[in-house]
């Protein structure tokens, strides 16, 4: 997950984030009975889909400055695994994929050539130039999803759904969290940037006073971070929590690894740093970590029907023989699709337009995401945001190495 990391730690807390979508969900679109509704618990359908394919957009940054071709990796065998469980009512999906690489103008590039190819929705993996497609999509009548929005006007915009927690949301919960642990004083460590000091003053400062937290924040220089000064400076401060809500997970390695060498025995809060956390292994007891899906390493700590999902991602990715990136991103790409295809069954139209498909999604309601939490997707679930859903997943470290829940279920802004 450290690609994608970066784009928390440089860019995305700038953002106001992520959201799918809706709240007047009628009672099909909330059951979605359909085909796809249920796959983890089916079995391969030898007909597979058979009916007229549906093509979608897609489009993820196979290059550049946050290349992440693992998250099409899944996205691809999550298309296998819809196909072969009898498709969108029996259509199968195929893909119209063109290769982003962070730059608006590819994404531009990229918009055209969907709306040329008449997708009725472009489903978004990780494109940081996202922004740029929005006129041309709109335009088109194409609705965006995805998982996470990535770019800033993608995750307010009214025409976008992303089915996992806004983006503030995944930085502000863990904090609601700690204070259920009996937290009463916390110190994060932020790169110094315009946006995480907005982010800061807008969000994590006024939720640490909404719950009586003591809050420090120590910003570090982000191309030449002193880890040993900072962990010591703030260890100073004697807080229950030293921690950072959005970093690299190179960056996490060194801070936990600094923390301790000043002695430091209290909580320590590593973002969603779970590569850098495997890295540590036993070293890393302890540290607190957040998801926003059912970590695919420990199937044991999920519910019985989300244990059924990861076996389902599992066999899939190793059918496609992506065995080594289980237990990474992939089951990002992995899941949204399948929930895509959730949401079209549940549509029930023989004929999709980027139109009939914006109103279908606006008009989801609890649906039941892969490896995720239900979805709402009327751009309600947190304030500006286009995410769908707010919550998300506390794991704490092993004496083992080994990621296990920590938090209770789905853990939920303060106030949301």
């Amino acid at each position: 997950m450290g690609r994608i990391r970066k784009m928390f730690a440089v860019g995305v807390l700038a953002v106001v984030a992520a959201g799918l979508v809706a709240a007047c969900g009628s009672s099909s679109s909330s059951s979605s009975a359909s085909a796809v509704t249920q796959l983890a618990a089916s079995k391969s359908d030898p007909r597979g889909a058979t009916g007229t394919p549906i093509d979608i957009g897609y489009i993820n940054d196979e290059s550049g400055p946050v290349g992440v071709p693992y998250v099409t990796y899944g996205t691809q065998a999550g298309v296998s695994y819809v196909n072969a469980h009898g498709g969108v009512n029996g259509h199968p999906i195929k893909l119209v994929a063109c290769a982003g690489d962070g730059s608006p103008e590819t994404s531009i590039g990229c918009a055209n050539q969907f709306v040329q190819a008449k997708v009725p929705a472009v489903l978004e993996g990780v494109d940081d130039g996202a922004d740029g497609m929005l006129p041309i999509l709109k335009s088109a009548g194409i609705p965006l999803v995805g998982g996470l929005a990535f770019s800033g006007a993608a995750s307010t915009s009214p025409h976008a759904y992303f089915f996992d927690a806004a983006l503030p949301a995944l930085t502000v919960a863990p904090m609601t969290y700690f204070h259920s642990q009996g937290v009463k004083s916390i110190v994060y460590l932020l790169p110094d940037t315009t946006s995480n000091r907005f982010f800061d003053q807008k969000l994590l400062t006024p939720t640490a006073q909404a719950l009586g937290i003591k809050y420090k924040t120590l910003f570090y220089a982000p191309t030449a971070p002193q880890w040993q000064v900072l962990a010591a400076t703030a260890e100073s401060m004697h807080p229950d929590l030293i921690g950072t809500p959005a970093a690299l997970d190179p960056d996490c390695v060194s801070l936990f690894k600094a923390l301790k060498s000043t002695g430091y025995s209290g909580k320590i809060f590593l973002a969603s740093c779970e590569v850098g956390a495997q890295s540590l292994g036993a070293r890393a007891d302890g540290a607190y970590l957040y998801t926003f899906f059912w970590w695919p390493g420990t199937p044991q700590d999920a519910p019985a029907a989300k244990r059924a999902e990861i076996d389902a991602y599992a066999s899939a990715m190793k059918e496609a023989g992506q065995s080594k990136w289980i237990d990474s991103n992939a089951a990002f790409g992995f899941a949204d699709v399948v929930t895509l295809a959730r949401v079209l069954a549940g549509l029930h139209s023989s004929s999709l337009t980027g139109p009939s498909v914006d109103a279908g999604v606006r008009a989801t309601k609890g649906l039941n995401a892969f490896l995720g939490e239900p979805i709402t997707c009327n751009h309600t679930a947190f304030p500006g945001q286009s995410a769908c859903s707010t919550g998300v997943l506390m794991y704490k470290v092993d004496a083992s190495g080994q990621l296990r829940l920590t938090s209770s279920g789905w853990v939920k802004p303060a106030g949301a």
